[in-house]
C-alpha cells in the first residue's frame, strides 16, 4: 500500500502511533517540574534566558563571563522556553520532553520506510518506554536533542536508501554534524 502501509490500514498504524506518542508525551511531562534539574545548566539557561548576549553566547553568569561546557545551541530551546513561560523548573525541561515525544515519532518515520509500520511501531514502542529516554526527556541535559538529531540523521539514511537519493545522505550528515559538534 501507499507509505509502506498495507491497503486500507493507514488510519490503524497512525492510530496506534498517536497513542504511543500520546503516552510517551504523559510519560515526559507527568510532574515535570517535581523533578531536580542538573544545577548548573539551570543557571545557564536562566543568564541565556535574561540576555541576548548570554543567550548567543552561552553565559553562565549574568555578567557574560563565564561559558557553558557544551555549545550554547544545545540550550537556546530552554532559554527560549524560559524567556517566553518564565523561569520554572517545567520550562527548561519542557522542550527536552518535546524532543523525546519528536524522537519517538521520527523513530517510527525511519523505521516503518525500510521495514514496514510493525516494525516502525514496535521501535517507538521501545523508545519511548525506555527509562533511559524517559529520564532524559524530563531533564535539563542536552542529550535528549543530541538523540533527536541522530535518529533524524536515521530517518534521513532511511530515506536515501528507499529513495536513492544522495541529497538524503548530505542531510543526514548535517544532522549528524550539529548532533556531535565540539563540545
Amino acid at each position: 500500500g501507499r507509505g509502506g502501509y498495507p491497503a486500507g490500514q493507514a488510519w490503524r498504524w497512525r492510530a496506534a502511533l498517536a497513542a504511543v506518542a500520546a503516552l510517551a508525551a504523559l510519560a515526559y511531562f507527568w510532574a515535570i517540574s517535581r523533578d531536580p534539574l542538573e544545577g548548573y545548566y539551570a543557571a545557564a539557561v536562566r543568564s541565556m534566558s535574561a540576555s541576548w548576549h548570554d543567550f548567543f553566547f552561552g553565559a553562565f553568569d549574568p555578567a557574560g563571563t563565564i561559558t557553558l561546557d557544551k555549545l550554547p545551541g544545545a540550550f537556546w530551546l530552554q532559554a527560549l522556553s524560559v524567556r517566553a513561560f518564565g523561569l520554572h523548573t517545567w520550562s527548561i525541561a519542557a522542550p527536552q520532553a518535546v524532543e523525546g515525544v519528536l524522537t519517538v515519532l521520527v523513530l517510527y518515520r525511519a523505521v516503518r520506510r525500510l521495514a514496514g509500520p510493525a516494525a516502525g511501531l514496535l521501535a517507538a514502542v521501545i523508545i519511548a518506554a525506555s527509562p533511559a529516554t524517559v529520564a532524559l526527556s524530563r531533564g535539563n541535559i542536552s542529550d535528549s536533542l543530541m538523540i533527536l538529531l541522530v535518529v533524524l540523521a536515521a530517518d534521513a539514511v532511511s530515506a536515501a536508501l528507499a529513495r536513492g537519493s544522495q541529497a538524503w545522505l548530505l542531510l543526514a550528515g548535517l544532522w549528524v554534524g550539529l548532533a556531535f559538534r565540539p563540545r
